[in-house]
């Protein structure tokens, strides 16, 4: 019986530090609510995070990666706060443009983003992510969501060659 014993503490004091890490974890959440803390949460993995406002006055992040300048923008806003959800969104100016069937090919493709062209055929990439109103999402959620986009935007580059 004292083998068991001694087995099952060395259980309890091994595990500890990974339930306290799941705790941890699990309270820091990451909200669209909160436009500080999602730039505090970009400043934390490495990025650049620069506040501003859009044309309407929602927040909006100003940020990098992968060589390339993005902004993140905040939707469902009430009075340009109290937000519930993040649009990712990247452009290139191309010198003569992209197709629709390439765009449309690789929309075919992705899953976690979505390309469309404006008006001058340049390609734009974007990624919606639901933070809620509520408590948010778990802050592992929220870098692992930056670590598709980030993967994403450098697939995109080479897709239309920038």
């Amino acid at each position: 019986m004292k083998p068991f014993a001694a087995a099952l503490a060395c259980l309890a004091i091994t595990a500890a530090p990974a339930f306290a890490q799941t705790d941890m974890a699990q309270t820091d959440m990451i909200s669209a609510t909160n436009p500080d803390a999602v730039a505090a949460a970009l400043q934390e993995m490495g990025y650049r995070a620069e506040m501003d406002t859009d044309g309407i006055g929602d927040p909006l992040i100003r940020s990098a990666a992968e060589g390339v300048n993005y902004r993140i923008y905040f939707f469902g806003c009430s009075d340009n706060a109290d937000c519930d959800s993040l649009m990712f969104s990247a452009g290139f100016d191309l010198t003569n443009g992209m197709g629709v069937t390439a765009i449309n090919d690789w929309n075919s493709d992705a899953v976690i983003t979505r390309g469309y062209l404006d008006d001058e055929d340049d390609p734009y990439l974007e990624m919606y992510l639901l933070t809620g109103r509520g408590d948010g999402i778990p802050a592992d959620v929220f870098e692992a969501a930056v670590g598709e986009w980030n993967q994403s935007l450098a697939r995109f580059q080479d897709t239309i060659d920038w």
